[in-house]
């Protein structure tokens, strides 16, 4: 498993994003989730994520605190890798969005969505 931290100054925004999860994993992912100030919905709907195997992913996020946390499990291919990647992150997006009333057709959050992509991209090719 990797993860990825990732600071939005713009939106002073705080997403960590893991990556490659399995079940082994769930400890340190339902301990994340926990400073997220989830509650054991949202905890239990990313242990069901994590229990259904490859390929699939969740995102959680607080609007009031400004974080997001992205599980993606491990993948069967580098195709479903970067759709995972792509589709959580406009999650983020969507998220960052509601939180500040942007305009999800606009500019704004067209470079938002590829600012993410861009820095998960950059922290994996390290």
């Amino acid at each position: 498993m990797i993860r990825i931290s990732i600071y939005i100054d713009k939106y002073n925004w705080k997403l960590t994003i893991f990556v490659g999860v399995g079940v082994e994993h769930i400890t340190k992912i339902v301990r994340c989730l926990h400073h997220l100030y989830c509650d054991s919905t949202y905890s239990n709907d990313a242990i069901k994520s994590i229990y259904s195997g490859d390929n699939s992913a969740i995102t959680i996020s607080n609007l009031i605190i400004n974080k997001s946390v992205v599980i993606i499990n491990k993948t069967t291919s580098d195709k479903e890798f970067v759709n995972s990647i792509v589709h959580e992150c406009r999650h983020v997006q969507s998220h960052i969005a509601t939180k500040y009333n942007l305009d999800e057709k606009g500019e704004d959050v067209a470079y938002l969505l590829g600012n993410i992509v861009s820095d998960v991209y950059c922290r994996l090719s390290m």
